[in-house]
């Protein structure tokens, strides 16, 4: 009887270990996709800010294409009357405004409305809001490659080798299974406190 129990138990462990690996592998998948929109972002507006796109795959330029688009209907969406004013070359030309002047006028004097602590110019604006956009990444980069660790632990945990994985994931690999032991010797001891205190 021992034995089918301890069957049953494995099996368990099993069905657990796969449930957990297939949802470390979902979540490693949004993100990534989250990723790839941030570094496009991130390119995106380094583009704005003057590094352009020359070496830049055929690929990546088809996905910042789309989420320029994406950015552009948000930005359309956001905004109620939309306007652009057209500067043409030549000191002596008069702007053009789209799609009226008198829309224009409106956007403008509304800009001329909000306080002045709101008012940013783009450089600001863009260094800012690049700076928060490579920070973001990094740290999405840094729990993307925890979450690939943790995978890779869970898979050979579930029976897989570690053949395939390479000498610096498997020193990665080391600190994350030491970090993990560590974390459950800290909560085993506080709940043998726990229940020792309960005792008493």
């Amino acid at each position: 009887m021992p034995a089918i129990e301890q069957s049953n138990r494995t099996m368990t462990q099993e069905s657990l270990v796969k449930k957990r690996i297939a949802k470390v592998e979902e979540q490693l998948k949004k993100l990534r996709e989250e990723n790839r929109r941030k570094e496009l972002t991130q390119v995106m507006f380094q583009n704005l800010s003057g590094n352009y796109l020359n070496t830049m795959k055929e690929e990546d330029l088809n996905d910042l294409s789309w989420l320029i688009d994406q950015n552009l209907n948000v930005i359309d969406n956001k905004l109620h009357m939309p306007c652009v004013v057209l500067y043409p070359p030549g000191s002596d030309s008069q702007p053009e405004a789209w799609p009226s002047v008198a829309a224009a006028r409106s956007l403008f004097s509304e800009y001329k409305t909000l306080p002045v602590s709101r008012m940013m110019n783009q450089e600001n604006f863009l260094e800012q809001l690049i700076t928060k956009t490579t920070n973001r990444l990094e740290k999405l980069q840094e729990e993307n490659r925890r979450k690939e660790l943790t995978k890779i632990m869970f898979q050979n945990l579930g029976g897989n080798g570690l053949h395939n994985v390479k000498k610096d994931d498997l020193d990665e690999l080391g600190w994350l299974i030491d970090q993990n032991l560590k974390d459950i010797d800290n909560r085993i001891h506080a709940l043998i406190k726990a229940y020792a205190f309960e005792g008493n």
